[in-house]
């Protein structure tokens, strides 16, 4: 896919999948803005995308934070004068196992990285997509489901990640 003069942010960029989304928007051309809440894998992310040729910004912003994310909104504009993607890779699944079993503050926090940060960061962006009238943003839900297993569905069922969620014009 060629994404020559297209700038995708990808949260979640500093390891796993989003570092190699990351990746994989530089190699085909995109000026990739990789953000997550630790600055140094998020600084190793952006040098790779570098060191093959692309170009690449490092932003730290927790997606939980209102302030974190209209800042890092804010820096991609600067730096980039226009954002074509929001990848939006950033979760937490940490509260696993039986949801009679799991630490409520756990599944809590998992929430509110799986669901608020996913609306904050589009909400951050879509004003000026819609300016644009151009823009695609894509919500990641993973994590998987294991068998037996029940405390992730709740978030995954309630998840901004659901197409139903969103206004179609």
């Amino acid at each position: 896919m060629d994404m020559k003069n297209r700038v995708v942010i990808v949260t979640g960029a500093g390891s796993g999948v989003g570092r190699a989304l990351a990746l994989e928007f530089g190699r085909n051309g995109a000026r990739v803005v990789c953000v997550a809440r630790r600055q140094d894998r998020i600084q190793e992310t952006a040098a790779s995308i570098k060191k093959e040729g692309g170009m690449a910004l490092a932003i730290q912003a927790d997606v939980t934070d209102i302030a974190h994310v209209e800042r890092m909104a804010s820096q991609a504009l600067d730096a980039c004068g226009q954002i074509d993607v929001l990848f939006n890779n950033a979760g937490s699944f940490t509260a696993i196992g039986a949801v009679w079993e799991v630490d409520p503050t756990l599944w809590w926090n998992d929430v509110v990285v799986n669901l608020r940060g996913t609306m904050l960061c589009c909400r951050a962006v879509l004003p000026h997509m819609l300016k644009r009238d151009s823009g695609i943003i894509i919500n990641m839900a993973g994590g998987g489901q294991i068998p037996g297993e029940r405390a992730t569905v709740v978030r995954k069922s309630a998840s901004p990640a659901s197409p139903n969620c969103w206004p179609r014009s």
